[in-house]
């Protein structure tokens, strides 16, 4: 992909910045009529107090200011210009936080682009970019991740959020198939905003996944015929906008051996694992440590299931945590655990939590066969990939404090707010006898 680079060519009708000269602006009804742009309210106020005002905002604000007419093209262009020079690729450090503030605002502010934040660059967007490991869909969204490299490079595990192994050679079977990163957030906060902007695509990037598959609707999960206890079986990942802050529900199903070993099964708790091998030939197969087939050799991919997990693959398994401060078999689970299970109301009791570091809320459902956890995150709002929330609940860097419940209630207060206009017009006729534009079977009453 080609960065995007900045154009402040705009050239739109002259207007001027004095109301009180015989050249003022004209009045919108007389601009209308000309088929020209209409005053900018803006555009009344002394220079003085414009520069007042416009002083106190980002850069990227400015530079947008500066594309809307000419007075304001010739005010700021100037100023802009020479701080976007300071802001190139190779001026300052790619991670400088000015530069990724500036990106982040000139990307808000514009459908067609995103920052990368993997070369924290503008690039244009791909509706072929959805929070999925590319080595599915054989798409990169920036050349720095090329296909040999990109998935054992530390660039993609630091700018992901992720749930599972992302390895070319191996992945899991739950908690695979969801990829987030930082662009994919504000690519759904933006296209929330401008609503008809790209409908598709944010319903793509906003679906609900059930493994490695998006899916319209959630499936109930059924207990495959490999699952052992201890591993997990089940994934559901449901990302949502809700007040301009990107929710991410997830659950985890996992089954255990009986009560009294649910402890030490929590403990073992890790993904069914699929191991990716090649057929080189009928006899001779490559391993997982990335040996390759002989050179002109025709090479086939073959599946299989394999619930052993190879020494050479222990460090790169996913940490056992459903947010970075708390693992699965952290004690408040444990405690919520020991409540449902030996007060004998087994499927009856959920345990709810929240991280005292990141908002993250949770819940522990224990059913006869197996344990149910549930969690919602908050992972932020408009912001370079530096913003609290998503350092918080995506790589545990920083604390932000937040009220027990409240990303829970968000999220489930959103999904009980479907009851549309055509809902209530329904109800309204059934209830009343008319529909929303009059009484029309009200005259006998």
């Amino acid at each position: 992909m080609t960065p995007i680079r900045l154009q402040l060519n705009a050239s739109p009708p002259e207007l001027s910045s004095d109301p009180n000269s015989s050249e003022a602006a004209p009045s919108t009804t007389e601009n209308a009529a000309q088929g020209q742009l209409p005053a900018f309210p803006l555009l009344k106020l002394p220079l003085d107090l414009l520069l007042c005002v416009t002083d106190k905002l980002p850069l990227a604000d400015n530079i947008a200011l500066a594309q809307t007419s000419q007075v304001l093209r010739n005010t700021f262009q100037p100023d802009c210009e020479k701080a976007a020079r300071k802001f190139k690729r190779h001026a300052v450090p790619a991670h400088n936080a000015e530069r990724l503030e500036l990106l982040a605002g000139l990307a808000n502010s514009r459908a067609d682009v995103f920052s990368c934040s993997f070369c924290n660059m503008l690039h244009s967007v791909d509706t072929r970019d959805t929070p999925r490991p590319p080595y599915l869909t054989r798409h990169y969204p920036c050349q720095i991740l090329s296909h040999e490299n990109c998935l054992d490079s530390k660039k993609w595990k630091d700018t992901h959020h992720r749930f599972g192994i992302y390895n070319f050679d191996r992945h899991a079977s739950a908690g695979e198939g969801y990829c987030l990163a930082h662009h994919h957030v504000q690519l759904a906060l933006k296209f929330s905003r401008l609503k008809t902007a790209n409908p598709a695509y944010l319903a793509n990037l906003l679906a609900t996944y059930t493994g490695d598959k998006p899916q319209k609707k959630l499936v109930a999960a059924k207990r495959p015929t490999f699952a052992k206890p201890g591993q997990i079986n089940s994934f559901i990942a449901r990302p949502r906008v809700v007040k301009n802050h990107f929710l991410l529900s997830m659950k985890w199903e996992f089954y255990y051996t009986s009560p009294e070993g649910l402890e030490k099964d929590i403990a073992d708790i890790r993904p069914q694992y699929l191991i990716r091998r090649r057929r080189v030939s009928l006899h001779a197969y490559d391993t997982p440590s990335g040996n390759t087939s002989p050179t002109g050799t025709s090479v086939k991919e073959t599946y299989y299931d394999t619930a052993v997990v190879p020494p050479s693959l222990e460090a790169t398994l996913p940490p056992r945590n459903f947010c970075p401060h708390l693992k699965f078999d952290a004690q408040h689970v444990k405690d919520g655990l020991a409540r449902t299970s030996h007060g004998g109301n087994v499927g009856q009791q959920k345990a709810y939590h929240s991280c005292e570091h990141c908002p993250t809320d949770y819940c522990v459902e224990l059913l006869p066969d197996r344990v149910v956890f549930e969690v919602w995150q908050d992972l932020g709002s408009n912001g370079p990939p530096t913003e609290e929330h998503w350092q918080a609940c995506a790589f545990g860097k920083g604390s932000v404090t937040h009220k027990a419940g409240s990303v829970r209630e968000s999220f489930v207060y959103d999904d009980a707010a479907v009851f549309d206009l055509k809902s209530f017009q329904e109800a309204e006729r059934r209830l009343f006898g008319f529909g929303h534009g009059g009484r029309k079977g009200l005259e006998g009453f």
